[in-house]
């Protein structure tokens, strides 16, 4: 969803002020990254706007020294100055974990991928932040699944993990993929939401819709965050120098599952 939803934002605004987008997918692939940089650069591309895989800050530095103009949303590089437009992530799991722990809830466990990026680094220490403001520290607990695993793998993953948890009672996920493998774990345990168990996902999905108790998630504003990356390059494009660091508040929707 955050895929599919933000590229065509960007396109829309791209539309408007004449540019036409190519889009190319990296699968969290260093390599097919720095294939598909290579392959735009060659046609000539006048910017880039990428969600950067862990592992490739070469990648964009050299973009930079080049003079192409770069924005990255998602996620960014500290060490990078760089135009970046992003979640407050950190926020996004602490207001989810306040929300669990003000309804009662007190073995509250974060699901999150295994790894350096800043997005999921942020999120996890939302959750942990929120966790010690309840005075719930010694409850603290993160899954980490590891990102190589394919659906079927992070399924039987997290299901193992949930099966050795007899006492838990609330889950928060960190991204749209990891909630859906979650909800299949959940209905296979048996365990009802939210009388045995609190949950809040991230990002919206129909699948959020009609599950039979509608999940609570944190939503992205994918409309700012498309909008203000395109105009930002398009801003670099024609020439503007300044380096933009913007900011976008989640919004936590409560329903049912909480």
């Amino acid at each position: 969803p955050f895929s599919g939803q933000i590229t065509r934002v960007i396109e829309d605004e791209a539309i408007k002020n004449g540019f036409t987008v190519i889009f190319g997918s990296s699968d969290e692939n260093k390599q097919k990254s720095e294939a598909l940089i290579n392959t735009f650069l060659y046609r000539q591309v006048d910017g880039f706007i990428i969600s950067p895989v862990e592992g490739t800050e070469n990648q964009i530095a050299g973009l930079i020294k080049k003079g192409i103009p770069v924005v990255l949303i998602d996620r960014y590089f500290p060490i990078l100055n760089v135009s970046h437009i992003i979640l407050d992530n950190f926020k996004a799991t602490f207001d989810a974990t306040s929300h669990l722990a003000q309804r009662g809830y007190k073995k509250i466990t974060m699901v999150a991928w295994f790894t350096a990026s800043t997005h999921q680094q942020d999120r996890i220490s939302g959750y942990l932040e929120a966790m010690r403001s309840y005075n719930l520290q010694d409850e603290i607990n993160v899954i980490e699944v590891p990102h190589s695993f394919s659906k079927m793998e992070t399924e039987s993953f997290i299901e193992m993990k949930l099966n050795e948890m007899t006492d838990l009672d609330a889950l928060i996920f960190a991204t749209n993929s990891l909630t859906l493998a979650g909800l299949y774990c959940i209905n296979r345990l048996g365990k009802k939401v939210p009388q045995e168990i609190g949950v809040v996902g991230f990002d919206g999905s129909e699948a959020f819709d009609f599950f039979y108790a509608p999940l609570s998630y944190v939503e992205q504003p994918l409309n700012e965050i498309g909008t203000k990356a395109a105009s930002t390059l398009i801003g670099l494009i024609n020439g503007e120098k300044e380096i933009v660091h913007h900011i976008v508040k989640p919004v936590l929707n409560i329903r049912n599952s909480s």
